[in-house]
């Protein structure tokens, strides 16, 4: 593909401007910024309205591109820039836009607190319970098979590209299948809530615990989780507070505040204050802390 119109050059200069600034200021933990391959790219370019349109099923951007494509949703408000991102042998169009922020509720009657776990995926502090969406596990043994017979071909051969495509497609379903789930949750939370409260985990110090602990971790998924909430509390108008990782959600008593500090041992899930009696379990406990204490920094 030629590349001819001055802004999207300028756009492209400015992004790899940006990746050795981020080296250079030590914001990321590679040393060493590798290149995509051809299989993967990402093209940005600014929006400007003489330029882009859309006609019908038709992205029409300046004598660079002239393409069909497929809108799963409107896109409403003032568009900054889009994206062209190639995965395997499909493309994908992300439009960013502008639109004018929804105020944040005032009155906060619906308050749910969130405790992410191993043995459950979130554990709220009404009760409820929402476990691992585990659909893909098949698709990942496939994965594996495949990955086996790639390493079985010669590289760069015809019969390896077909395998890899293959992977490649794999992946895709696979990540496309865990980011709807944890689209789904996040938007039926934010829709029935109007502050909702989760740990400021920092999930990498798991995954580095050792290979059982890092493949359940890495499956959860949690930061993707908050980052959702973060943008979806903003266009809903309601709040989403993050309560520190050192706060001792699971060893306070929710009911009086006694900190029981036996339950630093994680095999102990269930326990009784012995200050006010209360029976508790470990992680419905841990989320009403949670949100006691996201409402607390909320009132700050």
């Amino acid at each position: 593909m030629i590349v001819k119109n001055s802004e999207i050059i300028k756009a492209a200069i400015y992004d790899v401007l940006k990746i050795y600034d981020s080296l250079k200021k030590g914001k990321t933990n590679d040393k060493h910024q590798e290149w995509q391959n051809r299989e993967y790219f990402t093209f940005i370019a600014p929006y400007y309205e003489e330029i882009l349109r859309f006609e019908k099923n038709r992205l029409i951007y300046s004598n660079v591109l002239d393409s069909k494509v497929k809108i799963y949703r409107n896109i409403n408000g003032v568009i900054n820039k889009m994206t062209i991102i190639k995965q395997g042998d499909k493309y994908y169009l992300i439009v960013l836009v502008r639109k004018n922020d929804i105020k944040p509720s005032e009155t906060i009657k619906k308050i749910i607190g969130l405790d992410v776990g191993v043995h459950h995926f979130l554990t709220m502090s009404n009760g409820n319970i929402i476990d691992k969406d585990l659909e893909y596990k098949k698709d990942e043994l496939r994965l594996k098979r495949l990955r086996r017979v790639m390493s079985k071909k010669i590289k760069g051969g015809s019969n390896w590209k077909k395998i890899v495509n293959k992977i490649g497609k794999l992946e895709r379903k696979i990540r496309k299948r865990r980011e709807d789930f944890l689209h789904k949750i996040s938007k039926k939370l934010i829709e029935k809530y109007d502050l909702i409260c989760t740990e400021n985990l920092k999930v990498e110090k798991f995954i580095r615990r050792g290979k059982s602990y890092g493949k359940i971790w890495s499956d959860i998924s949690f930061y993707k989780l908050t980052k959702m909430f973060e943008y979806k509390a903003k266009l809903y108008g309601k709040k989403y507070i993050k309560v520190s990782q050192f706060f001792p959600s699971s060893q306070l008593c929710s009911n009086c505040g006694f900190r029981n500090y036996e339950l630093k041992n994680l095999s102990i899930r269930n326990w009784k204050c012995p200050v006010c009696l209360k029976e508790h379990d470990r992680d419905i406990n841990a989320a009403k802390n949670i949100a006691n204490q996201g409402l607390k920094i909320l009132k700050v």
